[in-house]
């Protein structure tokens, strides 16, 4: 048996070099996004200002499952609806945990509460800091939050709700944009932005219509 807390278990998980590529996913997807607004002029109405929110939501969750089938993020993922079968949400899962991702208004915040987020969130009981099988293979739930594209990417934060996800767990809330990116070269003082290609910004849209019209597979 082994102990564990919850903030040794997210750095077991999501080591420094993952959160860098978080931070840079979620950078290029609200690039992504703003290329589909210049493309999509409604976008830029009244009605679209009030979609844009949604349409960040599912191109971040998009770049992140490109980046799993691409082999750049070591998680698996599945994507699954609400019991009305009206909304869908992404799930990623690593060794210990299950992840999910929310853009949210105001830094530090949990998202809405949601069935899915309560239901996850059962499994961060305070067993978390006590011993545990390591061949249980319970995952705890966690969240990736990070804000906001019509105001600008200003925080990007992962860490594990209490159990009626109401709550951060105590010092289980990483804040990874004011931590030094991992740097691959040692020449360079910043990490190199990925090019926003054609073929991205098609597959976005293809994406984008896929879950608009309640079509995930």
């Amino acid at each position: 048996m082994s102990d564990f807390n919850g903030k040794e278990l997210l750095g077991q998980d999501f080591p420094r070099k993952i959160r860098t590529e978080f931070v840079r996913t979620i950078k290029q997807s609200y690039k992504i996004v703003k290329v589909l607004e210049g493309d999509w002029d409604y976008l830029g109405s009244i009605l679209g200002r009030n979609i844009i929110t949604s349409f960040s939501d599912i191109v971040v969750e998009c770049e992140f499952m490109r980046k799993i089938d691409e082999g750049e993020l070591p998680f698996t993922y599945k994507i699954l609806p609400n019991k009305a079968g009206s909304h869908f949400h992404t799930e990623f899962l690593s060794e210990n945990f299950i992840f999910t991702i929310s853009q949210i208004n105001r830094n530090g915040k949990l998202p809405r509460k949601a069935d899915f987020r309560i239901n996850n969130s059962l499994n961060n009981q305070m067993s978390i800091f006590e011993a545990f099988e390591n061949d249980l293979k319970q995952r705890y739930y966690a969240i990736l939050t990070h804000g906001k594209y019509i105001r600008g990417l200003s925080f990007v934060n992962l860490g594990i709700p209490d159990n009626q996800n109401g709550n951060w767990l105590n010092d289980c809330l990483m804040r990874l944009m004011p931590e030094p990116f991992i740097i691959t070269e040692p020449e360079a003082d910043l990490v190199p932005e990925e090019e926003i290609t054609d073929e991205r910004i098609v597959s976005a849209k293809k994406y984008l219509k896929k879950r608009m019209t309640g079509d995930v597979k």
